[in-house]
């Protein structure tokens, strides 16, 4: 396996990582209530979670589609 493999099996595991990271966050976020005080800086931290999962779907997709 050369540098270019294991650097796009990195890259996999990372958006991979990232997507299900996200997806448990919302499974959590169902059964549990964010206090008042945090809940701004909360929604910002979650947005900001949310839309990296575009890049993500895009990386694993992407990678599926060429092989």
């Amino acid at each position: 396996m050369n540098s270019r493999e294991r650097k796009d099996i990195r890259g996999y595991i990372g958006s991979g990582v990232v997507f299900l990271f996200v997806i448990l966050l919302l499974i959590f976020l169902s059964w549990k209530e964010i206090p008042n005080s945090n809940n701004d800086s909360f929604k910002l931290i979650v947005g900001a979670l949310i839309a990296t999962i575009g890049a993500a779907v895009y990386v694993l997709s992407e990678k599926i589609q060429t092989r």
